[in-house]
């Protein structure tokens, strides 16, 4: 090593956008997507806001991102109509205590003023989740009934995350969904005749 040089240290890109998906994730989460800039999440990486834009493409991607996968039924298709409500409210809760999800929640829930975080909440809730809940549900308001559920477990998801924090001591997952999930399961058993 030359005397006065610093040695050149070497990024692991992998842990570096991590680094900064977790920074975004926060700072979505706490201030929305319209005050969270990409100097913001460079500054909490210590990182140029470039590299910003080089890992995710853009604001708009790299909020996506941190919203993570859309809600999806798909792996409940096999349970049977009657089990449906408690499943869903049960996966709905294992999901969020054991990952970002909630953050992510949290993240859409602040920006939806925000034009692109109303697109997603709508594609979340109705496009993706009631198109395929409502697909197993009979009578004529089948779809309107999967948007209700969907929007009752959104509400549930988001009121864990606000609750997360070790000193809130939520209830044991059995406890919410013996209490929250006959309510959704009243959604699903519901049928208009029209």
């Amino acid at each position: 090593m030359i005397l006065g040089r610093s040695p050149i240290r070497r990024r692991d890109a992998a842990a570096t956008r991590a680094e900064l998906l977790a920074a975004a994730r926060a700072l979505f989460a706490e201030h929305g997507y319209e005050a969270t800039t990409l100097r913001q999440v460079a500054g909490e990486v210590g990182v140029n806001p470039a590299l910003v834009i080089r890992y995710f493409g853009s604001k708009e991607e790299l909020f996506l991102e941190v919203l993570g996968p859309r809600l999806s039924i798909g792996d409940v298709a096999d349970v049977p109509l009657e089990d449906l409500g408690a499943e869903l409210v049960r996966r709905a809760l294992v999901k969020l205590r054991s990952s970002h999800s909630g953050s992510g929640l949290l993240a859409l829930l602040h920006s939806q003023s925000n034009e692109l975080g109303l697109s997603r909440l709508r594609d979340v809730i109705v496009r993706d989740f009631a198109h395929e809940l409502g697909s197993r549900l009979s009578g004529s308001d089948a779809k309107a009934r999967a948007v209700l559920i969907g929007a009752q477990l959104l509400g549930l998801s988001i009121v864990t995350e606000l609750f997360r924090r070790p000193e809130d001591e939520l209830m044991p997952i059995d406890e919410v969904v013996a209490i929250y999930g006959p309510g959704v399961q009243a959604l699903i058993n519901s049928c208009s005749s029209s």
